[in-house]
């Protein structure tokens, strides 16, 4: 009697690590935000909205400005005029929640004032309500968390080109190299930017580059610079 076998591989998945593949267009399933371990979504009794990439593109967001006013119960500084330039008195990454005007600004959990921009980005989590017991130092509105692109161990290019009414041109690029199967990875993001507005003589321009890399030495060890 003959027996067929198949064998099969195993990955056990970092319990700190979220990634984009177990997102399903809209639908997140998990989050670090409100545990700071892999949590599902379901079992974390806080109200945590994830914006993921597909529903990003969408709605046309490049920024968390245009992103946060599609969530519940968060808005942009300049929904409320507190000053010229209509409330805006500098580039740093702001946000309103609960009515709140503070609200934390973070990169993989790191507390950060640049301002964003999505096109080195995978998801946005919104952890609303007083996060210091989650995240350290925290604000009353609560904590927005932008979760930037890894390198990924597959092969994978990326351009886009968007235009608006306003004659705005941005150009996006997204390169992931896989140099050594299995074990190095190499990934590769930039973003020319000419924004204008309706207002006469105001535009937003910006050139960045982003780079990381994924080095898997051993089968349990990652290295993620």
């Amino acid at each position: 009697v003959s027996r067929a076998t198949r064998a099969m591989r195993m990955f056990e998945l970092s319990p700190f690590v979220t990634t984009a593949e177990s997102e399903k267009g809209y639908v997140a399933t998990s989050s670090l935000a409100g545990s700071r371990v892999n949590t599902s979504l379901k079992d974390i009794a806080a109200q945590i909205d994830v914006l993921t990439p597909e529903f990003l593109n969408d709605i046309a967001a490049i920024n968390m400005d245009e992103a946060v006013a599609f969530s519940t119960n968060n808005g942009t500084p300049g929904e409320q005029n507190v000053g010229a330039n209509n409330g805006i008195a500098d580039t740093r990454g702001g946000g309103r929640a609960r009515g709140f005007d503070a609200i934390t600004n973070s990169a993989d959990f790191y507390a950060t004032n640049l301002p964003s921009d999505f096109y080195n980005i995978e998801r946005v989590t919104i952890a609303n309500g007083p996060q210091s017991i989650l995240f350290g130092l925290g604000n009353a509105g609560g904590a927005i968390d932008i979760s930037t692109k890894r390198a990924l161990m597959r092969n994978r290019n990326e351009v886009a080109l968007r235009v608006d009414s306003n004659n705005s041109l941005r150009t996006t690029a997204d390169f992931n190299r896989e140099i050594v199967p299995g074990k190095l990875a190499l990934r590769l993001a930039a973003v020319d930017n000419d924004g204008r507005s309706y207002v006469e003589g105001a535009y937003n321009r910006q050139k960045r580059v982003f780079g990381t890399v994924t080095w898997k030495p051993l089968a349990q060890t990652t290295v993620r610079v």
